[in-house]
């Protein structure tokens, strides 16, 4: 099994994704969002990407093997979709898991990616410890939200179980953009400490919450009829 890139963009403060159309950035260094998935097969996983020249890492003194991210030859558009192709292509595993790990090091992952017809199921993944991930779902969610209109998303929560204080605001306004797009938005598999959380701030009375995965996707086609 082999990764391929499915897109790359410009990560910007507010909503984590520049329109594609929007010129790179002059500078040598930066961050961008990126979609990682098995090549040949559908579904893909949302995360974060730091990108410098050597010229950028000289200026910066970074000793070898100091930069977690992707070293380019050039901050120009072609030269970096070259090298992070080449970068995520190399990665080659048995499953996806193991790819994904492969990639790890240079790659902050923040959530996968799966349509269930016209329907995409997000699943927010376990943080990892060395990134702000509340940072890093927040890129994920508002570029996927800004990515298209009425979108239909389901927020997978089972491989979640992490505090939920951080992201309240992140969920509150990934589903303002949703339904501002005329998408719809339905939580499932919350665990009981946010479902408890959800009560305490009222925030039940406001999402749509199922049990699991078929019953919110059932609910999404029901409303489309």
């Amino acid at each position: 099994m082999r990764a391929e890139l499915r897109f790359i963009r410009p990560r910007t403060p507010d909503s984590g994704a520049e329109p594609p159309d929007r010129p790179i950035p002059p500078p040598d260094s930066g961050d961008f969002l990126l979609g990682v998935g098995p090549a040949g097969e559908d579904g893909m996983d949302l995360g974060r990407v730091s990108l410098a020249t050597p010229a950028a890492l000289d200026r910066w003194r970074c000793p070898p093997g100091g930069f977690r991210g992707v070293t380019v030859p050039a901050f120009e558009p072609e030269a970096i979709a070259e090298a992070l192709r080449e970068h995520i292509s190399a990665a080659v595993g048995e499953t996806w898991p193991e790819v994904v790990g492969l990639l790890r090091p240079t790659v902050r992952f923040a959530a996968r990616v799966r349509a269930r017809g016209a329907i995409l199921i997000v699943t927010p993944l376990d943080p990892d410890p060395t990134s702000d991930f509340a940072h890093l779902l927040r890129d994920a969610l508002y570029g996927l939200a800004a990515s298209g209109a009425g979108l239909d998303v389901v927020l997978n929560l089972s491989e979640f179980d992490r505090s939920m204080s951080a992201l309240l605001g992140i969920f509150i306004n990934f589903r303002k953009r949703i339904l501002q797009a005329s998408g719809d938005l339905r939580l499932c598999h919350v665990p009981a400490a946010f479902l408890a959380t959800f009560r305490q701030t009222g925030l039940d009375a406001h999402f749509r919450i199922d049990p699991d995965e078929a019953t919110a996707i059932q609910r999404i086609r029901e409303r489309a009829r």
